[in-house]
């Protein structure tokens, strides 16, 4: 039973230690992203801002993740609004954005 025991932890404490390596993966292909988009803020898509009818919304993919970052680019400024996943209904939460507003 010991055994066991001791088993579990190591099991633990592995996933955990896999649970953060992917944690400061993502943070820093997130910041990698974003420093993209401020380098060249024309670099994003604008189809899913047209799509949407959000005039100037761009999104910029966040590498090796599902991830979209949404931006507005607005002369010398960078609006960054959103983080969202490629998986979620990204039209059912803008429209719910725009109509409580």
């Amino acid at each position: 039973m010991r055994v066991e025991g001791a088993a579990t932890s190591a099991h633990a404490f592995n996933r955990l230690r896999d649970i953060a390596r992917v944690a400061v993966r993502l943070v820093n292909a997130t910041n990698a992203a974003l420093a993209q988009i401020e380098v060249d803020p024309g670099i994003g898509s604008p189809v899913l801002g047209k799509r949407l009818g959000i005039p100037g919304l761009r999104t910029w993919q966040v590498a090796k993740f599902p991830l979209l970052w949404f931006y507005f680019e607005r002369g010398d400024q960078l609006d960054v609004v959103r983080l969202l996943g490629e998986r979620q209904n990204i039209a059912a939460i803008w429209g719910a954005e725009f109509t409580a507003n």
